[in-house]
């Protein structure tokens, strides 16, 4: 007997709701830091709708920003990050 399986599409999320994803991921992974206008333009440029790929971008920020106690994320430091 075959069983019947699930399927979930997943669709691209537009630019408002990957605005609020992102400023909820700042405040939670990046407490004490600011991100510069620019530099949320990128990360949601980056993510392409997808809301997975721009957690993941918010916690290499993270990581980096606590190492270095940066307080502002620039596009530079975007540009930094994701040259490693």
């Amino acid at each position: 007997m075959l069983s019947r399986a699930t399927v979930y599409v997943l669709r691209a999320l537009d630019g408002g709701a990957l605005n609020r994803l992102l400023a909820r991921a700042v405040a939670h992974r990046l407490p004490n830091a600011t991100l510069e206008d620019a530099a949320s333009k990128a990360l949601v440029e980056m993510a392409d709708g997808d809301g997975r790929r721009l957690h993941n971008l918010v916690d290499q920020l993270a990581d980096v920003a606590s190492l270095s106690e940066a307080t502002t994320i620039t596009i530079d430091t975007i540009q930094t990050v994701l040259a490693r």
